[in-house]
């Protein structure tokens, strides 16, 4: 059996949380602190999710899956909005995989991944394989991953900030000025330096390469030629 649970949750500007539901500040004055106290009564929830699947034989087995869509800058950079912007706090969602007596609990540090890689993740865990198939991501449990393909960011607004990350550079492109920036994530996770002009060249090429790809993809999905003629 698969679920999908969505939370019911205020969003932008976070401030339409009832009284006696803003635990952390009673009294908000920013948007951090509407923003803290939605997330904490999201949170909170939970407990019940697990308390409700531990009532039921027939849940015993169940993995749970904790993540989102996007996440949101709350004035890292100086922006408050989630249409701003290019750094990793527009992008960087919670991921949390809980599997009672099945995975013990690690912390992942050295690689990214993407939302892509949630279906195939969910069939390794199963045991189910799905033979050929048109997944772009892979497990999270894969071994022997030599090197994983580029994680692919997509910010649509204020002139379309493409981006590229092979951990630990991430590589953005600002379409419409032209602009290029890259980011060292592991020595420099606040993104405040940027060492463009102080990496190999062929690291560049490659991480544009990337960036073209995007283009290649948008390019197939405009003119409806993902399948094959008489595919679905």
């Amino acid at each position: 059996m698969f679920a999908l649970l969505a939370t019911i949750a205020n969003h932008m500007r976070f401030d339409h949380l009832p009284d006696n539901k803003k635990m952390l500040y009673p009294h908000p004055v920013s948007i951090e602190q509407n923003y803290a106290n939605s997330i904490h009564l999201s949170d909170s929830q939970l407990n019940d999710l697990f308390r409700l699947i531990g009532s039921r034989h027939y849940l015993s087995n169940t993995i749970v899956i904790i993540t989102g869509d996007h996440s949101f800058p709350m004035n890292e950079h100086g922006y408050t909005h989630s249409e701003n912007g290019y750094f990793d706090e527009s992008f960087r969602i919670p991921f949390l995989i809980l599997w009672d007596g099945k995975l013990a609990s690690r912390r992942v540090r050295d690689r990214a991944y993407s939302q892509v890689d949630l279906a195939p993740t969910i069939l390794d865990l199963a045991g189910i394989h799905a033979g050929v198939n048109s997944f772009t991501g892979r497990s999270l449990f894969l071994k022997n991953q030599a090197e994983q393909p580029p994680v692919y960011l997509v910010q649509p607004y204020r002139g379309c900030y493409l981006q590229s990350i092979r951990y630990p550079y991430k590589f953005i492109y600002h379409k419409k000025s032209g602009t290029e920036y890259l980011f060292n994530l592991a020595s420099d996770p606040k993104e405040t330096t940027d060492i463009l002009q102080q990496v190999p060249a062929e690291l560049i090429a490659r991480m544009r390469s990337d960036i073209d790809a995007i283009f290649f993809n948008q390019c197939i999905l405009d003119a409806n030629a993902l399948y094959e003629k008489g595919g679905e």
